[in-house]
């Protein structure tokens, strides 16, 4: 009987072991280096620039990675998480991207403080949507102005970013890419716009 027993714990002991969760991975987003030759020349002079904390929407304002399953669903990742608040991760790519970008021009850290008149890039993701079969599309405006002048001027644009695979770490750099094109598109509005 003992051992029917010492059996069967054993027997509960294996089958629980092998229904463990699987391991959770974490990802961030990376800002994309450009070569010196490939920045337009920039003629921006003046104050400089800080990006705002950027604004999501609500759906992926989450641990989780979430991908576009349909026009209507999506697909929340439990197993595949951000390695920090997507917000803070956009702020700080969208900073090093532009500051790659922007010779010449001070573009100030996240959390730094805003020296006198230095002017400020808000930035709104509308859209990000990843899938894996498909490519993965980003939707951002973007307003610029000065501190305390009242003065902003609006932007906005989308991009289609083909997918270099199926896998999560091809997702993810697929949406650092957009991101990329994005900084690429503030850049030439603020080089477009000269000083606010």
């Amino acid at each position: 009987m003992n051992a029917r027993l010492n059996f069967a714990a054993a027997l509960l002991l294996t089958v629980a072991s092998c229904g463990g969760s699987p391991d959770i991975r974490y990802y961030t987003l990376s800002a994309e280096h450009v070569a010196v030759d490939a920045v337009a020349p920039n003629h921006v002079s003046g104050p400089a620039y800080a990006v705002d904390a950027v604004v999501i929407p609500d759906v992926l304002d989450r641990p989780q990675i979430v991908l576009r399953s349909g026009p209507n669903s999506v697909e929340v990742l439990d197993d595949h998480r951000w390695a920090s608040p997507l917000p803070d991760q956009l702020q700080r790519v969208f900073t090093a991207d532009l500051s790659a970008r922007m010779a010449g021009v001070t573009i100030i850290d996240p959390g730094l403080p805003l020296p006198p008149k230095s002017s400020r890039i808000a930035i709104s993701i509308l859209a990000f949507d990843l899938d894996r079969h498909g490519d993965s599309v980003i939707d951002a405006s973007w307003s610029m102005g000065g501190t305390g002048t009242g003065i902003t001027k609006s932007f906005h644009a989308r991009h289609t970013v083909p997918n270099a695979g199926t896998d999560i770490p091809a997702l993810v750099a697929a949406m650092s890419h957009a991101v990329a094109m994005v900084a690429n598109d503030i850049n030439t509005s603020i080089r477009s716009a000269g000083s606010p």
